[in-house]
């Protein structure tokens, strides 16, 4: 673990080396599911078995020096031979995919794939693999999303550079905290269209506003506010409207000219 903090990998048994981030998140969860009840009960045979604290939510911190180094000694045992001990383990203690990534909030596409097991064996189906038309290579769609001129092309190429190493949606979703339906318009229209269908439509298009008023328009209606002794009431600032362009703004847009916006197709926000 120190080797991995100075050299930003980490050696992992029946992987080489994983990115050390990668790596040290995944030992945080493997921790977690150490303490289970379950995992405790199918790793009873092992050694020096920690003396667990009388604390319904327990956590790493809440136990001896003792019982910690006893944890991390059943970690270690549980990582090697990846990922078969671990593969063991977790069927022996009766786990799902649930516990292996809870609170994950990115999971590395190795563990993933091994956690991915037990939801099938939970009785669930098996993702459905979409297969990517190979348009462009790997390295290709690579440059593509490092030179996206907008955000959103870029985490469209995101998702297409992820799906190139894990061809699966809803896992890729997960990866990138993004939905399930994003993932699969992306690579449904990048499938369909190529790289086309992944350029940002607004793309170098100027918006425009349209205002309902113009800004003389708007500095007379602020002198009015400001100079009434009383508040103005939305009927009086309808008249006054009507009285300008022909028509009656609704509640919402008189009360954004309340606050000294200005009403556009950019939104009811104030600018």
């Amino acid at each position: 673990m120190l080797r991995g903090l100075r050299a930003g990998v980490l050696e992992w048994d029946g992987l080489g080396e994983v990115p050390a981030q990668e790596g040290f998140d995944v030992l945080h969860q493997l921790l977690a599911v150490v303490m289970r009840p379950e995992m405790r009960e199918a790793l009873k045979d092992l050694p020096d078995a920690p003396e667990y604290p009388q604390r319904r939510n327990r956590s790493f911190e809440d136990f001896s020096l003792a019982g910690r180094r006893a944890l991390i000694e059943r970690l270690a045992y549980l990582v090697q031979d990846w990922p078969w001990r671990f593969s063991g383990a977790v069927r022996a203690a009766a786990l799902t995919r649930r516990p292996l990534v809870a609170n994950m909030p990115q999971i590395p596409s190795w563990y993933d794939v091994v956690a991915e097991q037990f939801s099938q064996a939970n009785g669930r189906r098996a993702y459905k693999v979409t297969p990517l038309v190979p348009h462009l290579t790997s390295a290709e769609i690579a440059a593509y999303r490092d030179a996206a001129p907008t955000e959103i092309e870029g985490r469209r190429w995101t998702v297409i550079w992820h799906y190139t190493q894990q061809p699966q949606k809803l896992p890729v979703a997960r990866k990138l905290g993004l939905s399930w339906q994003f993932v699969h318009n992306t690579v449904t229209k990048y499938n369909a269209r190529g790289p086309e269908s992944l350029m940002d439509v607004r793309r170098g298009r100027e918006l425009r506003s349209k205002r309902l008023l113009n800004a003389e328009q708007e500095q007379e209606l602020r002198a009015l506010i400001d100079s009434s002794p009383k508040r103005l009431s939305n009927e009086q600032l309808a008249d006054w409207f009507e009285a300008q362009i022909g028509k009656r703004p609704d509640a919402t847009t008189l009360w954004m000219y309340r606050r000294g916006g200005s009403h556009s197709h950019k939104g009811r926000r104030a600018d």
